[in-house]
Formats: C-alpha cells, structure tokens, sequence
C-alpha cells in the first residue's frame, strides 16, 4: 500500500542592485522560483461504535470514507521590485546639529506574477518617516499603498 508523502521542491535565483547618489538610495531585485510538488494520500474511516464490524462475512470491510489520491504541481513565479529611499533634513540647527527635524521618504512599485494561477500583482507603495527636531526618540510614520490584481480566467 502506498504511504503518504508531501515533497517540495524550490530552486530560486534573484538578482539585487543597490545604487547611491547624494541622499538618494535606490534599489532593485527580480526573483525567480520553481516549484515541483508532488503528494500521495491514502486516508480512510470507518466508524464501528461498538468496537467490531457487523456484519463481518471475513471478505469485505465497509468505510464510511476513503480517498487515494495523486497530485503534482509545477508552477513558477516572478517578483520584481524597484524603489528609492531620500532622506532629507529640514529646520535651523544649531551648533551642535540639534534642531533639525529629519525625514525619510520611501517610494517603489512591486509586481509578482505566478503561473500556477495566472495571478499578477502590481503595487505601488510610498512611506514617510519623520523624526522631529528635539524628539529623537520619536518617529512618525505615514504609508500607504494601492493593490492592483489581475486574474486570467481561461489557461491555454
């Protein structure tokens, strides 16, 4: 009889670049993943409140459930990113640098496709942090971000 086995297996690639000019910090990767799946599943039930089988002829066991089943999957998916970190300093400081009021403004999009599906996903994303002048302990933070999916409906 055979058993019941779950193996994966992921191989992955990306590629990541960072670049600096001035106060801006730029940054980009893509990623690729393949995934090979595979399962065997053989699960049953039966029920028997009082502990044997009735009627029992020696021959036939009756389940109340059973499956047997064989699944494989063979997907791969793409992500890829692009964004910019700038951070800037505002405000009168006096001598010792204290006084300014400093900020970090993050912006980039993400997009992930994965063929299993035909899922694309496109994100763009903005963040800004500040930490006010006086308060180094503090920091604000606002972001937001705007999900755009897209689903295919028929596979060829």
């Amino acid at each position: 009889m055979p058993e019941n086995y779950l193996t994966a297996r992921v191989m992955s690639a990306k590629l990541m670049l960072k670049h600096k000019v001035k106060k801006h910090q730029m940054e980009a990767a893509v990623s690729l993943k393949r995934e090979h799946i595979e399962e065997n599943s053989v699960e049953y039930e039966m029920r028997d409140s009082a502990g044997y089988s009735i009627p029992h002829n020696g021959k036939d066991l009756y389940m109340v459930y059973s499956l047997k089943a064989r699944n494989e999957l063979n997907a791969n998916r793409m992500e890829a990113y692009i964004q910019d970190t700038y951070r800037f300093s505002g405000g009168t400081a006096d001598s010792t640098g204290n006084g300014q009021t400093h900020y970090t403004l993050n912006y980039g999009i993400r997009m992930s496709h994965w063929n299993f599906n035909r899922e694309t996903i496109v994100s763009p994303r903005l963040s800004l942090a500040i930490i006010p002048a006086n308060h180094e302990n503090t920091t604000l933070r606002f972001c937001g971000q705007v999900c755009i999916i897209r689903l295919h409906s028929s596979r060829n």
